[in-house]
């Protein structure tokens, strides 16, 4: 291989790891990598507000750090969104409280995504 192929091949796998620790996520659709935003101003939890009004269920999102005096409906019957807590807005952010919900068994939680299209 020669010098330039090796340099072009070094500069491009440092932007994909540049890319990967500033938080760019995406997906593959037919091989094309396709972008979405990050809305770290809420979490998806796949628990109705129904359900998600028990103490012990209520008590470990509050412990996680959420918001659980504005859980908010999701568009898709039994999804919940917990609100961030303001300056707790960052990807590292909504990934650390994303652990501590599953730690804690309240059942499936998810950041939410924008898509290029705008929609979640």
């Amino acid at each position: 291989m020669s010098l330039t192929r090796t340099v072009a091949w070094a500069v491009a796998l440092c932007a994909v790891i540049a890319a990967a620790a500033a938080g760019d996520y995406h997906y593959f659709y037919f091989k094309e990598a396709r972008s979405f935003r990050l809305d770290a101003t809420r979490v998806a939890v796949r628990a109705t507000q129904a359900e998600l009004a028990a103490q012990p269920k209520r008590d470990a999102l509050r412990t996680a750090g959420l918001d659980t005096e504005s859980l908010g409906k999701g568009p898709i019957e039994g999804w919940t969104f917990a609100p961030m807590p303001a300056g707790r807005q960052a990807g590292a952010d909504v990934e650390q409280v994303i652990a501590a919900v599953a730690a804690a068994d309240v059942g499936f939680v998810s950041p939410v995504f924008i898509g290029e299209d705008g929609g979640r």
